[in-house]
């Protein structure tokens, strides 16, 4: 009896073995195959595109983290809504034609472009490096830029993780020129309204009237205005002003052959008042013929931006 109690006990540890072995297995092949997967499946689709900023640029609407922006603006208090530390701060983007915002870190200080607790969709750049101030071990992919495709229309209103100060705005539109706004938490909520055209904000950056390092005459590099290349839409956001926040006076002048031509006029500086006529510190420009603008400053010929203008 005690010899078959035995046996008995025996072919049920074999048994209870042989279900901890595959279950341990089934469990290894998942961490080792599916989930590294699925882990970089969602990673990609966060914090990555597919666009190519570089070689589609009319894809593309860019902005940049501005030098200074890692100190906080006068008067800043905690809980602030004013909008600081990224060029432009507000962009309007359009599903399906340029819905892709990339941002450039071109501060001293690492940042981040953070996506706020109630936006449509979330994203997060991770830390982006610092001209000469790199991430922390762990907390950058590396890399000082970042890009992301926003299919969810709404109105986004992001942040710095490190610098509660800095925040900026994505305004995104359905192609048709609608935007959804949701009340609640309930999707069920969203209702589409008319988007009025709205204004985008560029800056001739201090610093401007210093030619940039190996210019060249003739040369075709962007340089001087923030940003420095802007797409619009015509019909959502197709006016431009452009403000003068150099210590120089400057220009915002349409190059030969544009498809439409402008011109500022002299734009005052910070603390330094154009010779003869004055058109102020700002000037504004509604775009309606598509087509590329390569402008340039006047005076200062290693200056040059771009405005990209798409149909709606």
């Amino acid at each position: 009896m005690s010899e078959m109690s035995s046996k008995g006990s025996s072919a049920v540890g074999i048994i209870v073995a042989v279900l901890i072995i595959g279950a341990v297995a089934t469990i290894g092949y998942y961490q080792v195959e599916v989930a590294p997967g699925q882990l970089t499946s969602s990673t990609t689709t966060t914090t990555t595109s597919s666009v190519n900023c570089q070689t589609h640029p009319s894809s593309c609407v860019n902005v940049t983290i501005v030098s200074g922006a890692s100190t906080p603006y006068t008067g800043y208090s905690s809980g602030s809504t004013t909008l600081y530390g990224y060029s432009a701060p507000t962009v309007t983007v359009v599903i399906g034609v340029n819905n892709t915002v990339q941002w450039t870190n071109q501060d001293t200080a690492f940042h981040t472009a953070t996506s706020a607790a109630g936006d449509p969709a979330s994203f997060d750049s991770g830390c982006l490096d610092g001209a000469g101030a790199t991430c922390p071990a762990g907390q950058g992919a590396g890399g000082s830029t970042f890009q992301f495709t926003f299919t969810v229309a709404g109105t986004y209103l992001y942040h710095c993780i490190y610098h509660p100060w800095m925040q900026g705005k994505v305004i995104v539109v359905q192609g048709s020129g609608k935007t959804t706004t949701t009340t609640g938490i309930s999707s069920s909520s969203a209702t589409s309204t008319s988007a009025a055209p709205t204004t985008v904000q560029a800056t001739i950056v201090s610093g401007a009237s210093a030619p940039y390092s190996g210019y060249g005459s003739g040369s075709t590099q962007l340089y001087g205005y923030s940003p420095l290349t802007i797409t619009v839409v015509i019909g959502v956001n197709n006016t431009v002003t452009w403000t003068n926040a150099d210590s120089s006076f400057h220009t915002v002048t349409s190059a030969s052959g544009d498809p439409a031509s402008f011109d500022s006029g002299c734009l005052d500086g910070v603390g330094a008042l154009c010779p003869g006529s004055s058109a102020g510190s700002s000037f504004t420009f509604t775009f309606t013929v598509p087509g590329t603008y390569v402008y340039h400053c006047l005076y200062h010929p290693w200056m040059q931006g771009k405005v990209i203008v798409l149909s709606a």
